[in-house]
């Protein structure tokens, strides 16, 4: 009874002990995880709205002249 009792007290220290670890490791790596994905949506977002405006700015842009007129007087 006494080794069961010694090894669930272990165990629960093992795992307070690695959910400790993590928590703290993950309190570090915070500010880098958000850089990260940050990039990455916006990335993501700049493509999405790169296609769907693509062709819409076509349509808007007026065309260019080929041939001008002549110089207009003062």
């Amino acid at each position: 009874m006494r080794k069961i009792i010694d090894t669930m007290a272990v165990v629960g220290f093992l795992l307070s002990g690695s959910m400790t670890a993590a928590l703290v490791i993950s309190y570090l790596q915070f500010d880098n995880f958000m850089d990260e994905s940050m990039e990455r949506i916006g990335g993501q977002v700049t493509e999405h709205i790169e296609a769907e405006l693509e062709g819409k700015i076509k349509d808007v842009m007026p065309k260019l002249p080929e041939a001008t007129g002549p110089a207009m007087p003062f």
